[in-house]
This record gives C-alpha cells, sequence and structure tokens, in this order.
C-alpha cells in the first residue's frame, strides 16, 4: 500500500497599511420634494493618513430580502429608484495626505411621481500599486467601501406591509422561536416594528416581544424572529408592525400548537 504524503504550507501573509479616503456623516441622506424638485446634497471625504489617497464614486440601486440577500442592481433598475435622478459632481477624487474634500451631487425628481424613492451612492477607495515583496508568501491588502442611502419622499402614495412565511421551530438545542417575513408593497417606505403578542388556549396573554426599529422600502422584505418561552399547547400569535409615530399599522393573526 503507498503511503500518500499531504505537505501543508504554511504561507505568511503580509499585511500592507494602505491610505485609504474615508466617509464622514451619516450613511442615510433623506428629503422631501415635490415632483420637478432640486436637492443639493453633500458627501464629506477625508483622508487621515500621510500619504495622498484616492477614491472612486458611483451610483446604484440597492435593495434587500427577508432571505438575507442583498442586490446593488445597475442604477435606475428598480420601479422606485431615485439613483437616475441624481447627478454626482466628480466619479473620481484624490485628497491630499490629512485633507477633508466636499463632493456635491444634484437629486431632481421628475414630474409624475408618488411616494419613495431611493438609492445608493458607493465610495470606494482605490488601490494603488503595492511595492510590497511577496517572495515569502501573499500579500493582503484591506480595503473598506462605503455607501450612502439617499431616499427621497414625494407626496402622495402609503405604505402596506403584508405579512408571509410564518414558522414556529426549535433550534437544535430545543430552543423555541417564530419567524415572520414583511413585506414592502406600498408606494412608500416605512420605518416599522413588529410587535408579537402569544395568547394561550384560555385567551390569556402567555408572551410578548418586540422588534427593533427597521426601514422597509417597496419591494423589500424583512425577516423577524423572536425567542419565545412557552409550554407546550396550542396559542394564538398576533403581530403587528407599525411606524415610529403610530400612524400606520398592520397585523396578522396565527393559529400555532407548541410541542
Amino acid at each position: 500500500m503507498k503511503k500518500v504524503l499531504f505537505v501543508l504550507a504554511a504561507l505568511a501573509l503580509n499585511t500592507v497599511a494602505l491610505a485609504e479616503v474615508r466617509l464622514d456623516g451619516a450613511l442615510t441622506q433623506h428629503m422631501e420634494l415635490t415632483p420637478g424638485g432640486v436637492y443639493k446634497g453633500t458627501l464629506t471625504l477625508s483622508n487621515p493618513d500621510d500619504a495622498p489617497a484616492s477614491a472612486t464614486i458611483r451610483l446604484t440601486d440597492y435593495r434587500f430580502a427577508a432571505d438575507g440577500a442583498t442586490s446593488y442592481d445597475p442604477a435606475g433598475t428598480l420601479p422606485h429608484s431615485n439613483a437616475k435622478w441624481i447627478a454626482l459632481d466628480s466619479q473620481l477624487v484624490t485628497l491630499p495626505a490629512k485633507s477633508k474634500l466636499t463632493v456635491n451631487y444634484t437629486l431632481t425628481a421628475p414630474m409624475n411621481v408618488s411616494g419613495t424613492y431611493w438609492g445608493a451612492i458607493h465610495v470606494t477607495p482605490e488601490l494603488p500599486p503595492t511595492t510590497a515583496s511577496t517572495a515569502s508568501g501573499l500579500t493582503v491588502r484591506n480595503r473598506v467601501s462605503f455607501m450612502v442611502q439617499v431616499v427621497t419622499d414625494l407626496p402622495g402614495g402609503e405604505p402596506v406591509v403584508r405579512f408571509a412565511n410564518p414558522q414556529l421551530q426549535r433550534d437544535p438545542q430545543g430552543k423555541l422561536a417564530f419567524n415572520i417575513d414583511t413585506f414592502g408593497e406600498g408606494d412608500r417606505w416605512i420605518i416599522r416594528k413588529v410587535t408579537l403578542e402569544a395568547y394561550d388556549a384560555g385567551g390569556k396573554l402567555a408572551a410578548t416581544s418586540t422588534s427593533r426599529d427597521r426601514r422597509l422600502y417597496p419591494g423589500t422584505s424583512l425577516r423577524d424572529t423572536f425567542a419565545l418561552d412557552l409550554p407546550n399547547g396550542k396559542y394564538t400569535l398576533v403581530v403587528v408592525a407599525d411606524d415610529q409615530d403610530q400612524e400606520h399599522a398592520f397585523g396578522a393573526r396565527y393559529q400555532v400548537e407548541v410541542k
């Protein structure tokens, strides 16, 4: 019988420190406009390092789904995209060492639109050519990109939230949890929280739990998971999604049995 010897080669990783452009300020910019309105926005970039640094700036759509998927589609792909409304003053910038730079953009809303529209501006540092030797192994160069969500609200439209995919399940350790998905199906976004109340067979409140606030855009979806500690039996689960001002509320009711 032949013996095969596997030799594991240990690779030395050289980490290279690079000058990098950073984005300062909020990662969401929200504006309220009327059709045809114009918004002048800014991005503040900084380079805290001792060498010049460059970055590219680009526009995309942005969406997310309850299963955890995230997509950055070409600008203007989604029905509620505002990425095509945005004109960037610069798409490639270079910052001297230890400096700041303001990048301007202009968003112009078209006529005959209503509801919420959104897109994303990405700031991606450029990687300069490396001079590090790789004779002893691999060279790892870190790069952190930034994304700003740009959200435009126009008069008209309403948020609509639909519940789907209720699941009561136990993990391998036997812990009980209830999963529920919410889908944005209206014309406006909603910053929503979901509250779950569990009632036993006698109508007594047995458990309650509330999620954190999360934004739900038209055409996107979210999943909330609620840990439950309930004895075996039949229960009515009531879930309600409402916004921060409690101007909009949406609910659903499910019959479940804990075994």
